[in-house]
């Protein structure tokens, strides 16, 4: 009979784009072994638990009544070639899938020890899907077990019926030892598909065992891409493959987890009189404080001096800056670049840097005249090769033909990083109109030739410009969205532009091409920012940005400057 004949077939399931899949339901007929339901960790471990899957048989089935059956995706009557390479097949779709469907394992039959069914069933099933639904929405709660995620008692909708805790907590148990001794009957189970069997089940199934005679639980060891880098690797690559391609290994795997906002997010809408939750104790909507420290605060207020600033610093701030450099900088007029993130300093901005594009061997290109924390950050601390060219040229000017032979060294579309930092430390050459058009004519041919640049400006000493000959803006207003194969980065700062040395704040300015959007572009490298922040030092000072704040919107600030 056809489908559609289905009084529940959705009208979609002819639709030319196809039809998403949220989850994929496995299930066996377990007496005592197998919760009412849980999930599995990934797609790779999903595949295992299809593998594994199992039911004892009953009266109605030829064979001894209990005897396990394995029956793996409830396929092995009916597949039509070698199992092993059906599993790999299994493999093969969810590494082709962004966004694979998650997978979950139920089991109706549980029973007590005296044999009585645990779980009514029938009707009553539909309480675990919608469980399963809010876990493919990221609404419902788990708890990690050695097999998977088992519902919280308290996650599960089960109003109306007449469950004693004691029969939910025996239906949502998760025994080590019985399922070690299963995980030895898998094995012999696996060993029947010879040398075919793919290796990823035999060490899901070691990583099962390890797992259970462990005292500790096992996180997804960190090399492992996470979904969240996954989407935000998704989205450079649409908007600009070349920007990919520049990113480190580590930059790949960078993002920002959705933890703690939506943490934060829940206990403002529920913390009525206290809230404790991210490390801010709070008191009728405002932070706790003592009086003895906020004394010397005379003008903010506790908000703006205690309280954690956002990972990539305070938006008033950030604006404010942005529109502050399309008016030191008019050749950005009409061109797209990202709103700046608030570092802890310069230093700080140029780790960013590292963070999501250096790898170790990468090329890191400089002048031989150069601030000496670039040797420690990039070649100590990134293990970067440093290469130097001649910054002066015969004439003593900025020497654009040894830039020039530098990045023809690297033939072929290696990625090079050129760090250029105007006024020079420690020279304080500044560059001249024409040096800058000839750097940038530069930059782009090797482009052309399918070089991918990353273009760092250290703009840290910007503005103190004393020649009318000299470029009176950053040359990252020249590169910014010059090339495709050109990612201008602006690093600069109120460190030294507003005299507040000891504040360690600076910014971090993206300038690229998009294929269709540039915000999604700057929004997926800002959120990548946001977790190297965020894992590092966890967020920039508030006070010194709420001071910032307030003081540069204040026209009295530009005058005394």
């Amino acid at each position: 009979a056809p489908l559609s004949q289905c009084p529940s077939a959705s009208f979609r399931i002819e639709h030319h784009h196809g039809v998403p899949i949220s989850a994929i339901i496995f299930g066996g007929r377990r007496a005592r072994l197998a919760p009412l339901v849980y999930e599995a960790f990934d797609w790779e471990h999903g595949v295992f638990v299809g593998a594994t899957m199992a039911s004892e048989r009953t009266a109605a089935q030829f064979g001894k009544i209990g005897e396990v059956r394995r029956d793996p995706m409830a396929m092995l009557p009916f597949c039509g070639y070698h199992m092993g390479d059906y599993f790999e097949h299994w493999l093969n779709i969810g590494r082709r899938m962004s966004h694979p469907p998650r997978v979950f394992h139920v089991n109706w039959f549980r029973q007590d020890e005296n044999g009585e069914y645990l779980w009514p069933g029938f009707g009553e099933n539909l309480r675990v899907i919608e469980w399963i639904l809010d876990r493919c929405r990221g609404e419902a709660d788990a708890v990690k077990t050695p097999i998977g995620y088992v519902p919280t008692p308290e996650s599960l909708d089960l109003t109306g019926l007449d469950l004693p805790r004691e029969n939910l907590e025996k239906l949502l148990a998760v025994d080590r030892n019985d399922w070690y001794r299963e995980s030895e009957s898998i094995a012999g189970f696996f060993q029947m598909f010879g040398d075919r069997f793919p290796k990823a089940l035999w060490d899901q199934l070691e990583g099962l065992r390890l797992r259970l005679r462990s005292p500790i639980s096992l996180v997804q060891p960190g090399s492992e891409l996470r979904p969240l880098a996954a989407e935000l690797n998704e989205t450079i690559t649409r908007e600009n493959p070349h920007v990919y391609a520049m990113l480190s290994e580590f930059g790949k795997r960078l993002y920002f987890p959705k933890g703690i906002l939506a943490q934060s997010a829940e206990a403002k809408e529920k913390a009525k009189k206290y809230d404790a939750t991210i490390g801010i104790a709070s008191e009728n909507g405002k932070p706790m404080y003592l009086p003895t420290v906020m004394k010397y605060f005379n003008n903010l207020s506790p908000t703006e001096a205690l309280t954690y600033a956002p990972a990539t610093g305070r938006p008033d701030l950030r604006k404010r800056w942005r529109d502050d450099l399309l008016v030191k900088n008019p050749s950005l007029q009409g061109k797209s670049i990202s709103i700046p993130i608030v570092t802890s300093g310069v230093t700080h901005a140029l780790s960013l840097v590292g963070d999501l594009f250096v790898d170790k061997g990468d090329l890191v290109l400089l002048p031989d005249k150069f601030w000496e924390n670039y040797e420690l950050l990039f070649g100590v601390r990134y293990q970067a090769q440093i290469g130097l060219f001649p910054f002066f040229s015969a004439s003593g000017g900025f020497n654009v033909d040894a830039l020039r032979q530098a990045l023809a060294t690297r033939a072929g579309s290696w990625k090079t990083i050129l760090v250029l930092n105007f006024p020079n430390n420690p020279t304080g050459y500044s560059i001249t109109s024409n040096e800058a058009r000839e750097v940038v004519a530069a930059l782009i041919e090797f482009a052309n030739e399918g070089r991918n640049l990353i273009v760092v400006c250290d703009d840290a000493y910007f503005g103190l410009f004393y020649d009318e000959a000299v470029l009176g803006e950053s040359l990252f207003a020249k590169l910014a969205g010059c090339h495709e194969r050109i990612v201008a980065v602006k690093v600069d700062g109120p460190t030294k532009e507003q005299f507040v040395w000891g504040f360690r704040t600076g910014m971090l300015t993206f300038g690229a091409k998009a294929a269709f959007s540039t915000d999604a572009l700057y929004g997926a490298l800002e959120k990548k920012c946001a977790g190297a922040i965020r894992s590092a030092i966890s967020n920039c000072s508030q006070v010194a940005q709420s001071v910032l704040a307030k003081a540069m919107s204040e026209e009295q600030c530009a005058v005394e400057r």
